[in-house]
């Protein structure tokens, strides 16, 4: 058993299925973040192991990074992901969102204008993007109008009402107040 178990840690497609459990396991008074570290190693173990699941395995890991606070470790994977192999551009909004986390609008803008003519999540984090761009950088670039395309194309109401960053908007913004409103968020 010990030996099957070796060689197993040694499959990349393995370890990566197993930092994916990792990553959505709870148990009991645990959270899937307990399990993160342990997501990381099996995440490394696959990048060490196997070429083919490498993209996937970079995705994953910069992920936990994320979810632990570790924006530089997760910027670190997510610049390694070969993006020409992406089956959609979806993974350049979790990029953006990383950037505002790390309160680094510049660069989350560079990631949002890769997606923001055909996607709702795209166009939301740009105008927030663009919101603290203005507010740290004095500019007045329009961020309303990339709201308004946002709401319009459906966001999920979740993603609107407990975002930490449209809060900080709402507050200092009467018409993004007026606007949630009206698309009823």
């Amino acid at each position: 058993m010990r030996s099957a178990t070796h060689l197993e840690r040694t499959n990349g497609a393995w370890n990566l299925e197993l930092g994916v459990a990792l990553m959505h396991h709870q148990a009991g008074d645990s959270t899937a973040a307990d399990y993160m570290p342990e997501a990381i190693t099996a995440f490394s173990n696959c990048i060490l192991f196997d070429s083919v699941t490498t993209n996937s395995a970079f995705i994953y890991r910069g992920e936990c990074f994320f979810a632990l606070g570790q924006f530089e470790n997760a910027r670190e994977d997510f610049e390694k992901v070969d993006t020409t192999c992406l089956p959609d551009k979806t993974f350049f909004n979790d990029l953006g969102f990383m950037y505002l986390k790390a309160n680094k609008p510049d660069s989350a803008l560079l990631y949002f204008n890769r997606n923001a003519d055909k996607n709702g999540r795209a166009m939301y984090g740009k105008g927030e993007a663009i919101f603290l761009n203005n507010l740290y950088n004095a500019t007045s670039e329009p961020y309303l109008v990339w709201f308004e395309k946002a709401f319009r194309a459906g966001l999920s109401h979740d993603l609107v009402v407990n975002d930490a960053v449209m809060s900080l908007i709402s507050k200092k913004d009467k018409s993004v107040r007026k606007m949630k409103k009206s698309y009823g968020y």
